[in-house]
C-alpha cells in the first residue's frame, strides 16, 4: 500500500474480508507505519524503498545531483526489485494487491508474479483516477456535466502534463519518470497485454488487471470510466458506537443547548498550512462572536507545526480523537474532503462544509455538492463573512440535510451488502500474471 494512514485505514476492509475467505494476509510497509497495525492479526514485513517512476525522489526532498544520479543508475527501480522479491519469498503470495498510488511495484515485481504464477489486483483508496477525455478528472472541479468544459479541463491537464514531462526529460537528462517506467516495462519485458497508461499525477494503469476501487460508484462521478475491469466495492466504515472516553470528552466541552462543530483536515497533512492557521482564525473569530451557540474541536492530527495556533483562547484543539465516535455528537463536520471522512460522515449522517486541500479531495467536494450531499468553500478564497454565512445556512437547514445524508446512506447499505463475495469475485475472475 502508499504510506498513507488514509490508505491502509481504506484496506484493512479487504484484508478481513480476505481472511475471512480463508487467506493468510501479510502486509508489506514502510517504518513509522507500524503503529496502525496493533491488534491487527496481519503478518508484517518491512519496507525500506519506495516504488520508483512517480517523483517519490522528488516529494522526498532529496538532492537534484542525488536524484540524477540515482535515476541514471536506476538504482530506485533496482532496489525496489530486490526488497519485494526478498518479501514475496517470505510470504509466498498467491494474490497480491497493489496500491494504485504504487502502481509501478508491478513491473518492479512483474519477474516474480510471472514466475510464479500469482494474481495480481490493483487497489484504488480514491474514486476512479481513470483518465477519459469526456469524463470530468479525479480533482475536477466541474460540477455541471457540459461536455465541451470537461474536454477543455481535460486537454489542458494533458498540456501540462506533456509540458512538465518535457521539462523533467531535460532537467533530469532524459531519465523522466515516465520514460524511466517505459525502461524498465521494456528491460523486464513485461507482457503488452499489461500496457500502461498514465494517470497523471495518479499512478499508472495497466490494462487487463481488475482494480478493486474501495469506495461506492454513487460517490463517483455519473459517467462511467468505461472500465471493465473495475470494481466498485464500497466498503462502508460501521456506524459509530459511543464511547464513553469520547462521551466523557463531548460532555466536559459542550453546554447544553450548543452546536458542535468539528474540523479536521486529516491524520497527516503538511501542505497549505498558512491558509489553515486562517481559516483557524476566522474559526476563533466565529467562535469568540457566537460563543453562545457553538464550540468548535479541532484535530490537527500529526500536523507538530499547527501546536503553534493552541494559543487560540476559544477554540478546543485534539491531537487525535475516535472521529467516527465524536461524529455521533457533531451538528456540522467541517472536513477537507478525504474519502475516508466522507464516508464517515455519511453513515453517521453528519452535515459536512468540505473545504479541499489538494488532489482528489478537490474532486470530491466537487462530486458532493453535484450530489447535494455537502456544501464547499475554497481554502484560497476563504474569508471570515463568507465562512459564518455558509456555517449558519448549513446549521439553519441540519435537519433536512442529516435526512438527505441519512437516505443516501441507506441506499448504500443495500447495494453494497457483501464485501466477502465482491472481493473473492475480483480474485476467482483475475488470471495469473502472464
Amino acid at each position: 500500500m502508499y504510506p498513507s494512514v488514509g490508505h491502509y485505514k481504506s484496506s484493512f476492509q479487504i484484508a478481513e474480508a480476505m481472511q475471512e475467505i480463508g487467506y493468510e494476509v501479510h502486509y508489506a510497509i514502510p517504518q513509522g507505519f507500524q503503529w496502525l497495525f496493533c491488534g491487527k492479526p496481519f503478518k508484517l514485513h518491512d519496507l525500506y524503498t519506495y516504488p520508483f517512476g512517480l517523483n517519490i525522489d522528488l516529494e522526498m526532498g532529496e538532492q537534484k545531483v542525488t536524484i540524477l544520479k540515482n535515476r541514471l543508475n536506476n538504482v530506485t527501480f533496482n532496489e525496489r526489485k530486490k526488497e519485494l522479491m526478498e518479501v514475496f519469498g517470505k510470504s509466498k503470495p498467491s494474490v497480491v494487491f497493489i496500491d494504485s498510488y504504487s502502481s509501478t511495484d508491478f513491473i518492479a515485481a512483474y519477474r516474480i508474479l510471472k514466475e510464479q504464477k500469482i494474481k495480481v489486483i490493483f487497489v484504488q483508496t480514491m474514486l476512479s483516477s481513470t483518465f477519459r477525455l469526456l469524463r470530468p478528472y479525479l480533482n475536477s472541479q466541474r460540477v455541471d456535466m457540459n461536455i465541451v468544459r470537461i474536454v477543455c479541463d481535460n486537454f489542458q491537464i494533458y498540456i501540462r502534463a506533456k509540458i512538465r514531462s518535457i521539462v523533467d526529460k531535460i532537467r533530469f537528462m532524459a531519465n523522466d519518470d515516465r520514460t524511466s517506467v517505459k525502461r524498465n516495462f521494456r528491460t523486464e519485458e513485461v507482457n503488452p497485454l499489461y500496457s500502461f497508461t498514465s494517470n497523471y499525477g495518479f499512478g499508472y494503469q495497466f490494462s487487463s488487471l481488475t482494480e478493486l476501487i474501495l469506495n461506492p460508484k454513487e460517490l463517483d462521478c455519473s459517467v462511467s470510466s468505461s472500465n471493465r475491469k473495475q470494481i466498485y466495492c464500497g466498503c462502508l466504515p460501521k456506524k459509530a458506537v459511543v464511547t464513553s472516553e469520547v462521551g466523557e470528552f463531548v460532555s466536559n466541552v459542550l453546554e447544553a443547548n450548543k452546536k458542535l462543530i468539528y474540523v479536521s483536515f486529516g491524520t497527516l497533512f503538511a501542505h497549505k498550512v498558512a491558509e489553515i492557521r486562517k481559516l483557524l482564525s476566522y474559526l476563533d473569530q466565529l467562535q469568540n462572536a457566537h460563543q453562545v451557540h457553538l464550540k468548535i474541536i479541532v484535530s490537527i492530527g500529526g500536523n507538530q507545526s499547527l501546536k503553534q495556533t493552541w494559543n487560540y483562547e476559544s477554540l478546543t484543539f485534539v491531537e487525535y480523537i475516535d472521529q467516527s465516535a465524536l461524529l455521533k455528537h457533531v451538528n456540522l463536520f467541517i472536513t477537507h474532503g478525504g474519502i475516508n471522512s466522507v464516508k464517515e460522515s455519511i453513515v453517521n449522517s453528519v452535515p459536512m462544509l468540505v473545504i479541499p486541500l489538494e488532489g482528489d479531495q478537490i474532486g470530491n467536494a466537487s462530486k458532493l455538492v453535484a450530489k447535494k450531499l455537502a456544501s464547499t468553500l475554497s481554502l484560497d478564497k476563504l474569508t471570515y463573512v463568507s465562512l459564518e454565512n455558509i456555517i449558519f445556512e448549513i446549521l439553519k437547514h441540519e435537519e433536512e440535510k442529516k435526512k438527505e445524508l441519512d437516505l443516501f446512506y441507506i441506499n448504500l447499505r443495500n447495494t453494497y451488502t457483501d464485501l466477502k463475495s465482491k472481493v473473492n469475485s475480483a480474485i476467482s475472475t483475475s488470471d495469473y500474471v502472464i
